[in-house]
């Protein structure tokens, strides 16, 4: 999860982007939200407009619906904050610096299989007091598995790199340079050991493990019992027997879990998407004032 090199295709560092931002759209109009509008003179409106529109940019309000998902999750908590989150495949922690920003009176549990990665993860665990690191992998069965470890460690996982990672990763960024086998906890037995019942926010970043550590949630999810999940979902073949993004979406449609956006979508050069953070909750999403 550290910052990869130019034209990254896989995993970016998770950041919490300002509430203002500029991006370039295709149509290389410019246009200001509503928000914005409110706060600036009509004057100055139009000579930011026309500003950005010569620079091909426009402003793009955080706050609305699929933007942040940090915004988005604390809009869905609305008057009841995260009590518990889980941080699977925390990496050296750089997510999880920005949950406890957002949400610091959360229990956290980050886990991280791979030895240096978790060194990393435990120091800024050991910053505060709320937050415990583990040192394993989630999956759907309690026990054991070979961890592959590639050549950019945030692109380690439990699954081989499929034949076909070549053509959108950058090259050897998931060259196999050896394997670790390390433990495995199923979602829900973790949960019980540490006495957990409810799960207020499962972020999963697992490299295509995440439909098996959905699996491995049991009860938890059948029963409504995670109130939000942000997971990673990949949309071309990066690992041999990963999940595609339409199985994750199917099984979580079947337990009444709702898509409420899709952020940080890489792509590919021709312009496809190759994968993203999706973003699902249990209850329809309430409108945004």
């Amino acid at each position: 999860m550290h910052r990869p090199p130019p034209v990254p295709l896989m995993r970016r560092p998770r950041t919490k982007p300002p509430r203002v931002t500029l991006r370039q759209p295709p149509n290389k109009t410019s246009a200001l939200s509503p928000h914005m509008k409110r706060l600036l003179p009509p004057a100055l409106r139009r000579a930011l407009r026309g500003t950005m529109a010569r620079l091909g940019y426009d402003i793009v309000n955080r706050r609305e619906w699929g933007r942040d998902w940090l915004n988005d999750t604390a809009t869905l908590c609305g008057a009841h904050p995260p009590k518990v989150i889980l941080d699977v495949g925390a990496n050296a922690g750089q997510c999880l610096q920005h949950l406890v920003q957002a949400f610091p009176q959360a229990t956290i549990h980050s886990f991280e299989p791979f030895p240096s990665a978790f060194a990393s993860l435990q120091k800024v665990a050991a910053a505060h007091p709320n937050v415990t690191a583990h040192p394993l992998a989630l999956g759907e069965a309690d026990g054991e598995k070979t961890l592959h470890l590639n050549r950019s460690d945030y692109t380690n996982s439990l699954l081989a790199t499929a034949p076909e990672a070549s053509a959108y990763a950058p090259p050897g960024w998931q060259e196999t340079q050896g394997l670790l086998r390390v433990p495995v906890r199923r979602l829900d037995t973790f949960c019980k050991e540490h006495g957990l019942t409810q799960v207020d926010l499962l972020k999963v970043d697992a490299q295509g493990y995440e439909l098996r550590i959905l699996q491995g949630a049991g009860a938890l999810l059948d029963e409504h019992r995670i109130r939000c999940l942000l997971l990673e979902v990949l949309f071309v073949p990066l690992y041999e027997g990963q999940a595609f993004f339409h199985e994750i979406y199917e099984h979580l449609w079947h337990r009444h879990y709702h898509l409420v956006g899709l952020y940080e979508i890489n792509r590919a050069p021709d312009g496809s998407a190759t994968w993203a953070d999706a973003l699902f909750v249990h209850h329809q999403p309430p409108r945004r004032p």
